[in-house]
């Protein structure tokens, strides 16, 4: 044992047995202790290592039925929130929290990286949104594990393959327990995990949600925040330090809203305008390369008269590429003798926040995967044994 945390191997084979077919409800109640245990320390809240399990959650399920209190899934994005935090500084070499949910969240969005389903229509268990991936794959259809054939995969997307809401069409075919407490889906709260608070803003992510983006209003990181570690603190009472935060997530008082909003923005709208000096829009000089076509274009139709030579050579030019159609140029259908309107689409490119603790309004984040369900108390932010309500 280290501090609060346990050798995976030994907490395994300590519960290697079956458990027998007339146990005591005690026996039962240690077993079914230690497989949540393993799932929580090994899985939503792994860190960086992998080799330990932390047992500060045992405190939490005793008995079994105490779980259900607590906000476990703000828990788990408050952790990767700020595991994907510390991974992005240049000396990280190692990442801990619930990757499984980054892996998922990138396979709902960007099905051209996602695995073919050896068995497709094969008939699946109710179950949450990512049982649809359950089953066989083929993975030669993709590169695996490959890091530059991601790299270039991702940053030479085009908007057309892009689902910009993944859970449109799936909502209707899950269990009730996958979608209460949607109405705190879009709260803008801090999310609590023991000593870690993060902020959860779907504010910046409303395409996800069906609904217009709009430019944000700046986020505080919080340097403070992130510079609070738990060496040293394992008997700190989290929940009298953390008061103020605890009661903003109790409230939900603020809810993000926009416009309903479908499909693909517009390259001129005023959130992409915004939005592209401020993110990092390309990871390799290759794939820059498109972008510095269309903006060049753009940059001489802006000093061209419509119905010039070198107006209507430009316009050909976005066509070949298959740009014109997100543009909303103003003559582009008749100059480029084309049957479709310029209807207004855009792409978003993506870039994390580099610096903790730096305002947003420097670097947009790109959505995160947000898994909230019912409204509970949030999790766990004393070491203390919780008491009964």
């Amino acid at each position: 044992m280290e501090g609060p945390r346990v050798k995976a191997k030994w907490l395994e084979d300590r519960f290697s047995n079956p458990l027998p077919v007339d146990a005591p409800e005690g026996l039962v109640q240690k077993y079914a202790q230690f497989y949540i245990v393993e799932m929580l320390g090994g899985t939503l809240f792994m860190d960086k290592f992998g080799e330990r399990i932390s047992i500060r959650y045992l405190q939490f399920f005793d008995p079994i039925s105490n779980g259900k209190k607590y906000s476990w899934g703000s828990a788990a994005l408050s952790w990767l929130y700020r595991h994907l935090c510390n991974a992005s500084e240049k000396t990280a070499k190692q990442i801990g929290g619930a990757l499984l949910l980054v892996q998922l969240w990138a396979w709902a969005r960007f099905p051209h990286i996602c695995p073919v389903m050896r068995h497709p229509h094969q008939a699946l268990p109710l179950g949450p949104l990512a049982i649809r991936w359950k089953g066989a794959k083929i993975t030669t259809e993709h590169s695996m594990h490959v890091l530059r054939a991601y790299c270039v995969s991702l940053t030479s997307l085009r908007p057309n393959q892009i689902v910009w809401e993944p859970y449109r069409n799936y909502l209707g075919s899950l269990p009730a327990y996958c979608t209460a407490g949607q109405h705190i889906w879009r709260s803008i709260v801090p999310l609590i995990h023991f000593w870690v608070v993060e902020g959860h803003h779907p504010e910046r992510v409303l395409r996800q949600f069906g609904m217009k983006q709009g430019i944000p209003v700046d986020v505080d990181t919080s340097i403070e925040l992130h510079k609070i570690t738990l060496q040293g603190k394992h008997h700190q009472d989290w929940v009298e330090v953390y008061a103020p935060h605890i009661a903003k997530w109790v409230a939900h008082d603020i809810i993000a809203d926009a416009p309903p909003f479908h499909g693909e923005m517009s390259y001129n709208d005023e959130y992409m305008v915004w939005f592209r000096p401020r993110t990092v829009r390309h990871i390799t000089k290759e794939t820059s390369y498109w972008d510095t076509l269309v903006e060049s274009q753009l940059s001489i139709l802006a000093k061209c008269e419509p119905g010039s030579k070198i107006y209507t050579n430009s316009i050909n030019a976005l066509q070949v590429v298959e740009e014109i159609g997100r543009l909303t140029l103003d003559h582009a259908r008749e100059v480029g003798n084309t049957s479709e309107p310029a209807v207004g689409r855009g792409r978003q490119a993506g870039g994390r926040q580099r610096h903790r603790g730096r305002q947003s309004s420097q670097r947009h984040t790109s959505s995160r995967p947000s898994t909230f369900g019912q409204r509970h108390t949030p999790v766990p932010t004393s070491s203390r044994r919780p008491t009964s309500s």
